[in-house]
């Protein structure tokens, strides 16, 4: 029963939508946590929850937003009071459903619900297997009987009179935003995606952490905008006799070919004993061979990689792959060409691990892994890429010490490299192999870098076409910042056990 019209507590209503909608899915991590407890072991619980309760607040945010707006504007009547609480009830019973529904995806397919949702949801005999393997009828009961509660414990929250009713609607207007700042999920530049749950090298832990609404929202908002094209529809094609004919003969005096009808391309390699060596990987960003002297640029702005490319291997037709970053990696650490629609690294079927890489290789030979980066891990999904396929360690911008300059991206290249240098010291001297990846971030624009640290262009100098002044001087400074801890690591002890790419 709702009192008369004048009688409406906004505030409660709004607080208490948001607080339930937050409950729903913490209980059901909570019922995860404890029926899968004996593959956690080693699992920080604590931290799954923290970062769990994070994704939680995005999706609750998302629902509580709107509610509060509505309480917040809608006059004080019956008609509208019912309204509110019987969306607030669709809301809370929708979470519901989502997460008694997930819960069965995850006994089945042993994931948070995901992309699998968009692709296989709509397909007949999906539903009808699923029909016949869970038990839905009991599982619309449940949400019918939460749906009570929840209809009830809402109309009891609104029901009554605010002591003061300005301050009942500022204090509605404090959800209002609230809840603005959850569906954002940080004070970061960039705001919380999917990823962000992967915070261990435990795969489990990883998805109980994660939101299974988020992840379909996030899909579903991407599916239109990052379709996964067909190869045919962007390049050409050989046939198998054609392409197996090309790559022999590029792959001629790499080895003795052995014949191998199932594979045309087998051949016996004779190489030399193993050597667990360190290994560190520096992926430039933006770092053009157009400004660099030691591939005959138009400009030559990069002493200390000349300089270090006369005295190593320089390898003169390796060339970039794909137009982004993240399409340059996925090459570098599992040769992956560009491929149509969105990148590898960023497909959700990344995170589910499984994908060959650098890293992974190496780790099967003992190898301890870390990828370096100084900015933030869910740029591109990054970090959920790479700790689900071979890296022990992500370190990422909020994991520095002693930072002497922090840019727009991140922290400078400098004080990444300094980490690097320190962890290799301690590797080498407990003779465990170490292999590093180290993605940059100075060649970014606003193009902010360390003052007195490296040299600028020359008074006069001609900016080619397609690039700014200023960029000139951050790549200077990237140069400057590869040629110092080069320079470094050339006096420790580890230096000699090492190869730098």
């Amino acid at each position: 029963m709702f009192m008369n019209d004048q009688e409406t507590r906004r505030f409660y209503f709004a607080l208490g939508f948001f607080t339930l909608a937050l409950s729903i899915p913490f209980l059901g991590r909570l019922a995860f946590i404890m029926t899968r407890l004996a593959d956690l072991e080693g699992v920080d619980i604590s931290t799954l929850l923290v970062i769990g309760t994070r994704l939680d607040a995005v999706v609750a945010g998302v629902l509580a937003a709107p509610i509060a707006l509505v309480a917040l504007i809608l006059p004080s009547r019956t008609w509208a009071r019912k309204t509110l609480v019987w969306f607030g009830t669709l809301g809370l019973a929708f979470l519901a459903l989502c997460e008694l529904g997930g819960w069965f995806f995850f006994s089945y397919f042993d994931f948070r619900p995901n992309y699998l949702v968009l692709e296989h949801g709509a397909d007949p005999e999906v539903i009808k297997t699923m029909s016949a393997a869970y038990p839905w009828v009991r599982v619309l009961l449940a949400v019918l009987i939460l749906g009570a509660i929840s209809h009830c414990l809402l109309a009891h929250m609104l029901r009554g009179r605010p002591r003061k009713k300005l301050l009942d609607r500022l204090a509605t207007a404090g959800v209002l935003i609230l809840a603005c700042l959850c569906i954002r999920g940080t004070f970061d530049h960039r705001p919380l995606n999917p990823s962000f749950a992967t915070f261990s090298s435990n795969r489990l832990a990883n998805e109980i952490a994660g939101n299974g609404v988020l992840n379909v929202a996030y899909e579903l908002v991407h599916q239109g905008k990052e379709q996964y094209s067909r190869v045919e529809d962007v390049a050409g094609r050989m046939s198998a006799p054609d392409a197996f004919s090309f790559a022999k003969a590029r792959l001629e005096g790499s080895g003795e070919f052995i014949e191998n009808t199932r594979n045309p391309l087998l051949r016996r390699v004779v190489g030399g004993p193993q050597k667990n060596v360190n290994v560190v990987v520096v992926v430039m960003e933006s770092f053009t061979a157009r400004l660099a002297g030691a591939w005959g640029g138009e400009l030559s702005l990069t002493p200390s990689c000349d300089r270090w490319a006369a005295k190593g291997l320089l390898l003169e037709n390796c060339f970039a792959t794909g137009e982004r970053t993240v399409q340059g990696l996925e090459a570098v650490l599992s040769s992956y060409p560009p491929l149509p629609g969105i990148s590898v690294v960023r497909r959700p079927q990344a995170r589910a691990g499984g994908f060959a890489t650098l890293a992974s290789t190496l780790k099967g030979r003992g190898y301890e892994t870390a990828f370096y980066y100084g900015g933030q891990g869910i740029f591109d999904l990054m970090k959920g890429f790479l700790v689900s396929n071979g890296y022990d360690h992500f370190i990422e911008e909020g994991d520095f010490d002693d930072v002497t300059f922090r840019a727009s991206w991140g922290v400078c290249d400098e004080d990444v490299f300094r980490r690097i240098d320190r962890d290799l010291t301690s590797h080498h001297a407990q003779g465990k192999p170490f292999f590093a990846t180290f993605l940059t971030v100075s060649l970014h624009t606003p193009y902010e870098y360390p003052a007195g640290k490296s040299p600028k262009t020359p008074p006069g100098t001609v900016v080619p076409a397609g690039f700014k002044a200023e960029e000139l001087n951050n790549l200077l400074y990237a140069d400057w910042a590869v040629g110092d801890f080069l320079d470094k690591a050339s006096t420790r002890d580890y230096f000699h056990d090492t190869i730098f790419i």
